[in-house]
């Protein structure tokens, strides 16, 4: 099990650091596609993490940061949502298309 937590640490600081040239350079295609990447390590990691521990959450959150940067990039509209279900209020994305051109 250690070796999985291991493994599972180091994609998302990998991730982390290849999300600053692209965007320093504004690149948006790489830059979107680098933050995708980090979200997913960061919600590969979170999966592995002790559901109650503290871990889990930091990387879930994490993941969220990463995507709506990629967000950002993205050509297609993108907005944060609250959903209310059964008295408390769960994210999600509300997306639209991009405009043809």
């Amino acid at each position: 099990m250690a070796a999985i937590l291991r493994r599972a640490r180091r994609p998302p600081a990998r991730g982390r650091r290849g999300c600053r040239a692209p965007r320093a350079a504004r690149q948006r295609v790489s830059a979107r596609d680098h933050f995708l990447r980090a979200s997913m390590y960061y919600r590969s990691a979170e999966y592995f993490a002790d559901p109650f521990g503290r871990t889990a959450q930091q990387w879930g959150c994490a993941s969220r940061e990463a995507f709506v940067k990629a967000a950002a990039h993205m050509a297609e509209r993108v907005e944060a949502v609250e959903i209310s279900f059964e008295g408390k209020a769960l994210p999600g994305y509300f997306m639209t298309p991009a405009a043809r051109s």
